[in-house]
């Protein structure tokens, strides 16, 4: 396959383009992005699969929080119960 880079594309190390896309101009990639779709230009991107830097960094935030928030999930799940076997 094919991609076209538009003028003034930055791609940082380890990114990567799948075939038959399109990065539109003065578009800027981070490091280790992948790239699966058409992009318009004028934006960063970040992430596998590519997606606004910002954006991705709100996800990495999230997925970083979850070991707590799974905890806490299930224990309030276990007070439910408790609470409602002492119905």
């Amino acid at each position: 396959g094919s991609s076209r880079l538009c003028d003034y594309v930055t791609v940082a190390g380890q990114s990567g383009i799948a075939g038959h896309v399109t990065v539109g101009p003065k578009t800027i990639l981070s490091g280790r992005s992948g790239v699966t779709r058409n992009l318009p230009g004028g934006q960063v991107y970040g992430g596998n699969p590519a997606q606004l830097l910002r954006e991705e960094m709100k996800t990495q935030a999230l997925a970083r929080r979850l070991p707590k928030l799974i905890a806490r999930v299930k224990t309030l799940e276990e007070a439910l119960q408790i609470s409602q076997a002492a119905e």
